[in-house]
């Protein structure tokens, strides 16, 4: 006990530097004749600055305690998943990314399958192509895209095995589903659903997926993005 330690006036050494758990060395400033004190390897912090302030010779003080370490957040990927494709884009094989200048050709050339953002002024793939005549109209408005932002390789196995599940376990029909579709506010899943549809997307691809990832994820594009990164590994 300290306080018994502070009616030792003549005391010159002390050293308490095995006390592990001493945390408040406030008793210690009755010792004005201490010429040494060895504080290491304590956790002392209350009194340390009237301590300080007796001038001991021979201090030796506990180390400080280090800030604790800040977990780097997670980067947040783009809405789509992809970098400079937009989120607005249906999922499946077309789709348009950021050099898009808003020239109007695709949606001149399909109206149906291409449609404007006009809050972001430009295209994107609203509509995939259903029949012969609607994929030759998307292939024709790729070949004519003046910047070559029009892209035909956005379908994979990857993605039709995934859109087929979100559709099934959250009942929204596929051509209702963007790259920027969020899970919640867009797509209607609770926190039912998506434990439900998480197992099932384990399931299927034959992969457990960290609870970390799973929290970071909130758009189709950016399941579907991680999936992709994935699926070999």
């Amino acid at each position: 006990d300290l306080h018994e330690l502070a009616h030792l006036s003549v005391l010159e050494e002390l050293d308490l530097s095995s006390i592990h758990g001493l945390e408040d060395v406030t008793p210690l400033v009755n010792l004005k004749n201490l010429k040494s004190l060895n504080l290491s390897h304590t956790s002392a912090a209350a009194g340390l600055d009237e301590v300080q302030a007796l001038g001991i010779p021979d201090l030796k003080l506990p180390a400080p305690i280090a800030p604790p370490e800040q977990s780097l957040p997670l980067t947040t990927a783009p809405a789509s998943g992809i970098a400079n494709i937009y989120p607005d884009n249906a999922v499946g094989k077309y789709y348009i990314d950021e050099e898009c200048i808003d020239c109007d050709l695709c949606r001149e050339t399909s109206e149906v399958n291409f449609s404007r953002n006009e809050a972001g002024g430009y295209s994107y793939v609203s509509k995939q192509p259903e029949s012969e005549e609607e994929e030759q109209l998307c292939a024709e408005a790729l070949e004519g895209c003046p910047v070559e932002s029009i892209h035909a390789d956005g379908q994979d196995e990857v993605s039709h095995r995934f859109l087929r599940i979100i559709s099934e376990q959250l009942g929204v029909a596929p051509d209702k589903i963007t790259l920027g579709s969020r899970f919640i506010e867009d797509l209607g899943a609770d926190s039912l659903d998506a434990v439900e549809l998480t197992m099932a997307v384990e399931e299927e691809f034959q992969k457990e997926i960290p609870d970390a990832e799973v929290e970071s994820i909130g758009t189709f594009g950016q399941a579907l993005a991680y999936l992709r990164e994935n699926q070999h590994s």
